[in-house]
């Protein structure tokens, strides 16, 4: 916990991973490799920089 947040580390090898917070907000930001993310019909990517 960071004050009123809660900081994870998530490793993933490449699977699909389904975040569902219904009370808050999942910020995912990658350190390495590329990170693909859909919602709904909106495809977002994202790299480290």
């Amino acid at each position: 916990m960071v004050g009123p947040l809660a900081v994870g580390r998530v490793q993933s090898t490449g699977h699909e991973v389904d975040l569902s917070e219904h009370v808050s907000v999942s910020l995912v930001a990658p350190v390495s490799g590329r990170l693909f993310s859909a919602v709904g019909e909106t495809g977002l990517s994202a790299r480290p920089g």
